[in-house]
């Protein structure tokens, strides 16, 4: 069972009455408590640090700022009381944040925690880590978090957004359940001017769910804010696309996995305005790409990570600049459409054409490309007249840049975790990895985007295709290589591939593994994928 997690969301919204723009500044305060004291009256909880932790992600590739999230939480606590999620610091940093507003600027809020709602007063409570269910002074009423929000003598910024991922049964029942969330059956319809999103309706419970290692809403408001609730392909998500989205993804797994009716509720005043993506665009051709912000990580494997290589020296290497990344493995249609040729062994006149008979191939990775074709790819695709109109020029990835969108966050050997069976991504499951379970493997390559996305949005990062990076590969260049930006040595004899493919081990496709092919080399496991260097508007 859920406790409840408010999320006060004010993104920089777009009002389609007043045509105003992106946001001038974006902040956001993330709050999880995971752990209560004894004398609190309330369980731990699961996953309430994973799931702000995981939206400050996605802020980042939606232009938010790295020194303008401020995160709370317990683990964070223990390297600087700051950082703790108590009531006080709660308050002090919510002030900080909103006094420093203007009607521009983007406020995000996020509560992660438990909740509570006493039968006989009319807010409900966020509960902090020093909650006591007993003593309300200990409580974060929520409804003062609303007056703080709409009042403009503390918060300037216009639109706003309640998402609340609580439940919202009957407290007299729960009561007797140590460590339930205790919430009552009364509707929490906001004040005017912010829209609000519920995980559950009166009288049901929102659950956590173990295999997503997410609430179960929170999971869904995520995957909805990387784009998957963009169902006009807008490059924007209005609360109401999130409200269609959550309702419908919540009730099915709900029923699915719990056989419980979980069915969010919402409070939307659909005409208002909409959540921009500025960290997602399409170009003129259809290609999709997302923004991967900055950041430091550790490239390379640690030597316990099971069928590593030496090649993969283990290291630190900051990326100090945002740059943009195919969200897909470049197509074959897409290649065809700027090169006026498909060379893919997987398709209607390729090599392997039996295998991918009747299928449509055109969302296919396109294959048989050398690292010399991908380079002409780019070169021909930033001279077309659109592409020069709008400023953008196309690249292939440097090797860090690669892995370190790959990880998305990660440390483990795949982005999705330490277990690779065929299941997860396209390739030989006949040899697994992290696993004695074998899965499937197709013997071809597959439509991009078949399996989940990364933290950063990203398909199919790990088989498939192997994928081109614009580095010269050295088998010991990790060992010397510069911290920041690292772009490989300086001329070789191959150029850097990455992430493994649809024919080869689960082991060869760890986020760490790196391989080297001669530039004019092409056969049906190579592929790749193109960084932007775009002109934002």
């Amino acid at each position: 069972m859920r406790g409840p997690i408010a999320i006060l969301l004010t993104l920089g919204f777009a009002l389609s009455s007043s045509g105003m723009s992106f946001a001038a500044d974006r902040y956001a305060l993330l709050v999880g408590v995971k752990k209560y004291g004894s004398s609190s009256g309330l369980r731990s909880l699961e996953f309430t640090e994973s799931d702000v932790e995981e939206l400050g992600k996605i802020l980042l590739t939606t232009g938010f700022k790295q020194r303008n999230i401020t995160t709370l939480t317990q683990t964070r606590g223990i390297e600087d009381t700051r950082f703790f999620p108590s009531r006080s610091n709660i308050l002090k940093e919510l002030d900080n944040l909103l006094k420093i507003t203007e009607p521009a600027d983007t406020v995000l809020i996020a509560f992660s925690g438990h909740g509570v709602k006493f039968k006989d007063a009319k807010p409900s409570y966020f509960c902090p880590m020093d909650a006591r269910i007993g003593d309300r002074a200990n409580l974060l009423s929520l409804d003062d978090v609303f007056a703080k929000l709409k009042d403009e003598k503390t918060c300037k910024a216009r639109q706003r957004l309640l998402i609340c991922d609580a439940c919202r049964n009957d407290p007299i029942a729960d009561q007797a359940k140590a460590g339930d969330s205790v919430t009552r059956p009364t509707p929490l319809k906001p004040p005017g001017g912010i829209a609000a999103l519920y995980s559950c309706s009166e009288g049901q419970k929102a659950y956590e769910d173990q295999t997503f290692k997410s609430g179960l809403f929170f999971h869904y408001i995520n995957e909805g804010l990387r784009g998957a609730a963009d169902f006009d392909k807008d490059n924007a998500v209005s609360p109401l696309e999130l409200a269609l989205y959550t309702k419908r993804e919540v009730k099915q797994r709900a029923r699915a996995e719990f056989q419980a009716v979980q069915l969010p509720e919402s409070f939307v005043n659909v005409t208002e305005f909409s959540i921009p993506l500025p960290g997602l665009f399409r170009n003129s051709i259809g290609m999709k790409f997302a923004l991967i912000p900055g950041g430091e990580f550790m490239m390379g494997s640690p030597e316990s990570e099971e069928k590593r290589y030496t090649s993969e020296h283990q290291h630190r290497v900051r990326i100090t600049r945002a740059f943009h990344l195919g969200v897909f493995e470049v197509t074959q249609a897409q290649y065809e459409r700027v090169m006026g040729k498909n060379p893919s062994s997987f398709s209607s006149s390729g090599g392997n054409k039996d295998q991918v008979t009747g299928k449509d191939t055109g969302e296919f990775p396109v294959e048989r490309v050398s690292w010399e074709d991908a380079v002409e790819f780019c070169r021909r695709l930033s001279n077309l007249p659109a592409e020069r109109a709008a400023g953008n020029t196309y690249r292939l990835p440097t090797e860090a840049e690669w892995e370190y969108a790959c990880r998305a966050g990660t440390t483990t050997p795949f982005s999705f975790g330490s277990v690779l069976n065929g299941k997860q991504a396209n390739c030989s499951g006949n040899y697994p990895y992290g696993t004695d379970t074998k899965g499937p493997y197709l013997q071809r390559t597959m439509r991009v985007g078949s399996f989940a996305p990364n933290a950063f949005g990203l398909y199919d990062m790990h088989g498939n295709v192997w994928e081109w990076c614009s580095d010269w590969y050295d088998s010991d260049y990790y060992k010397n290589s510069p911290v920041s930006d690292p772009k490989g040595p300086g001329a070789g004899q191959f150029r850097v591939l990455r992430g493994g493919s649809w024919y080869v081990d689960a082991g060869f496709c760890r986020s760490a593994v790196r391989y080297g092919f001669s530039p004019d080399y092409r056969f049906n496991g190579l592929g790749f994928r193109v960084a932007a260097v775009r002109v934002i508007e």
